[in-house]
């Protein structure tokens, strides 16, 4: 739950003990005697808790009053200046709520009056615009009139007195209503220096007003250097002075470690590092939080975060990074922008490189203005970033394998997590990942689960992400969990990121090898068995078959099945592909070149170029074969594709291929999709010159 950032309200809420501070406050309000007016402060800074304790002084007071008869319970109005900021009529918005609290606590004649002359005083600073008492009296009254109008009732009595007459006149009906006023303005530290000044000489002359007291809530240090006045200038304002008392740090600690508990309890056991806590806690983390506000900011960020990557991320590693994020957020966006000079390599070849490496980290701390702040900071990322610590320490070392399990920050695969709070466009969490991990036993759910990744494009990364997953697939479930991915991967598109990218057929392809390599020896000929009868698609099983082939000279640690094996599971897949050819569903194989020419090496090219001859009778089956010996390249100007003339011909003659495409009839040609008829025409632009023993890129 969201802590809100307000002040409490009631005893129940005090976690910090103030509430006898805050009654003897209340206490001597209530037992102040004097009739004329009197200023108290209370001190403290931003975040210290100063509206909190007035409330609990205001609880303590009508508590204490509550079986008192009405007229000789204090009337008590809360005015806050920083909601009328920035609004050149703060002092008459005073007085007009001053008339209405008297008016509401009291509803006698006497409290009629009181607000009635209020509100006529409050009309005479609204048209004034300045701040009362700068000007002489026959000025100010001569530009009331101007604005006003001397024929307006409600100046009449202002027009025959002065000021300090109608005050005085004031000040006798407040001490006959006979009820103690007590005046709470909060958030003066919050006013900008001409608004403070308007408060304090409200307070000071304007509207100091018999049986009326008033309680300043502000940063006394803040609020003398706003308006660059002397240490002493609010003597001269304030008559008694309240400091708000300091928190014992473990009081702090307590509230602390009872949230950070409440975000902690998702996690499973094990992932929480207690040694490496204490070097965090000790080393500044609890230095950043010397007030419940602090921690409510914290906490609520933190929350608010944790929640939307929490299985991403090292809950250790996040605890310390967002409180940089939220307190110190320029250090934290820069150190955001600079992954590589982070999470990079920290062998540095000589000194030199060493000193320069450390003269960058240096520009950044130095963002952080504060001696004591900046050490705080260095010392956390010192533990969350192991490779910078080494460059100040004079150490090498590289990425620790230990540091993407634990889903470290100082993991170069893991840095991002903690940066964009959220995961990337055709990112999948590892939440979603564990949900596909535990319905390996359903094949039924899998299924669903890859079908959705397919059709929000996030299938590919799925993949990508599965060899982190290996140890977590259950024996038992791994035909199931390998059949799935078998199942799909003819729908999966074949698009390459760059030449380096493998593709996702050979991922689905290692994914297999890494999980049957998983089971006992005597269990692996089965399993294989299986998904190759099983299997919808039938060029992954027989990419899966030829690698073990080409590795079957490796060592026998590297093999997952022994050679004679791996010749009953060739005839098993040749089978398969016969069958594919038979049933005419082999040419839209994604990968038919490759199935074709294991096709040749298992037997001989007689039968795969039989069936090549049938296929090209057909405008669609030509498209298809077509579609096989496309290779597609990844450079720098975009992806391009061009057919492999040389493999083509393996099956085919290039010229009787050519005459087959001329001679179809426009009505077949336009059966084709359009990328197929394209890919027909341009067969024809290259084959001249793949005849005469050039290819043509296109």
């Amino acid at each position: 739950m969201v802590k809100a950032d307000s002040p409490i309200k009631t005893k129940k809420e005090d976690l910090l003990n103030r509430y006898r501070f805050a009654s003897s406050l209340g206490k001597a309000l209530l037992e102040w005697k004097n009739e004329e007016g009197f200023v108290i402060g209370l001190y403290g800074k931003w975040g210290s808790g100063k509206s909190s304790v007035i409330n609990l002084a205001i609880e303590h007071i009508k508590k204490t009053t509550s079986k008192h008869e009405k007229s000789h319970t204090p009337i008590i109005i809360k005015f806050n200046p920083w909601n009328f900021t920035e609004q050149n009529q703060l002092i008459n918005i005073f007085f007009s709520e001053l008339a209405k609290a008297i008016n509401y606590y009291d509803k006698g004649e006497d409290a009629k009056k009181v607000g009635k002359k209020l509100i006529t005083y409050s009309k005479f600073f609204t048209v004034l615009g300045l701040i009362p008492g700068l000007n002489p009296y026959t000025k100010v009254v001569e530009d009331v009139f101007k604005q006003v109008g001397e024929t307006s009732k409600s100046w009449g009595e202002l027009q025959t007195k002065n000021l300090e007459q109608y005050k005085a006149g004031l000040d006798k009906a407040i001490k006959k209503l006979g009820r103690k006023i007590i005046v709470v303005i909060d958030d003066i530290d919050r006013l900008n220096p001409k608004e403070v000044k308007q408060i304090f000489q409200l307070v000071k002359q304007n509207a100091n007003f018999p049986n009326t007291l008033y309680l300043l809530s502000l940063d006394q240090n803040k609020v003398v250097e706003e308006i660059e006045e002397e240490t002493d200038f609010l003597e001269k304002i304030i008559q008694v002075s309240f400091h708000i008392p300091a928190v014992e740090e473990i009081r702090l600690q307590k509230i602390l470690f009872t949230e950070l508990d409440t975000i902690l309890k998702p996690f499973p056991e094990g992932v929480w590092d207690s040694e490496r806590w204490s070097e965090v806690f000790h080393g500044g983390y609890k230095k950043l939080f010397d007030s419940v506000r602090k921690i409510k900011r914290y906490i609520n960020s933190l929350q608010f975060n944790i929640n939307i990557i929490s299985s991403e991320i090292n809950p250790l590693d996040f605890f310390v990074i967002e409180a940089i994020r939220v307190f110190f957020p320029s250090f934290y966006e820069e150190v955001g922008r600079n992954k590589e000079l982070f999470v990079g390599r920290t062998f540095l070849d000589n000194e030199r490189d060493r000193e320069a490496r450390k003269q960058q980290f240096e520009a950044l701390f130095n963002l952080i203005k504060s001696d004591d702040e900046r050490k705080i900071v260095k010392s956390l990322i010192f533990n969350l970033f192991p490779q910078v610590a080494n460059v100040y320490h004079n150490q090498s070392g590289n990425e620790s394998d230990t540091w993407f399990k634990q889903k470290r920050i100082c993991s170069e695969k893991r840095f991002g997590n903690y940066f964009y709070l959220s995961l990337s466009d055709g990112e999948i969490s590892q939440g979603e990942m564990d949900v596909i991990i535990n319905a390996s036993d359903n094949p039924k759910k899998l299924n669903g689960l890859l079908k959705g990744l397919l059709k929000d494009g996030r299938i590919r990364r799925c993949l990508e992400r599965l060899p982190e997953f290996i140890d977590k697939v259950p024996a038992e479930n791994v035909y199931t969990f390998v059949l799935a991915f078998f199942n799909i991967s003819n729908k999966i598109s074949r698009k390459r990121d760059g030449d380096l990218d493998f593709g996702p057929d050979i991922e689905v392809v290692r994914l297999a090898y890494f999980l049957i390599k998983k089971l006992p020896a005597e269990d692996r000929y089965g399993v294989i068995e299986k998904l190759i009868n099983n299997s919808l698609s039938v060029d992954i099983p027989t990419h899966f078959i030829a690698i073990q082939e080409d590795d079957k000279e490796k060592n026998s640690e590297d093999k997952i099945i022994e050679n004679v094996k791996l010749e009953e599971l060739i005839k098993i897949t040749l089978k398969k592909i016969k069958d594919f050819a038979k049933k005419g569903t082999l040419s839209k194989a994604p990968r038919v070149a490759d199935v074709l020419y294991r096709w040749k090496a298992w037997e001989t090219i007689e039968e795969p170029k039989k069936y090549v001859g049938e296929l090209l009778k057909t405008a669609q089956g030509i498209a298809d074969y077509l579609k096989g010996f496309t290779i597609q390249s990844v450079g720098r100007s975009g992806r391009k594709y061009r057919i492999s003339y040389k493999d083509l011909k393996t099956f085919v003659d290039l010229q009787t291929l050519k005459d087959k495409i001329t001679q179809l009839e426009e009505k077949n040609k336009k059966t084709l999709s359009k990328e197929d008829a394209e890919r027909l025409e341009e067969y024809l632009k290259g084959v001249d010159n793949a005849i005469a023993g050039k290819e043509k890129f296109f």
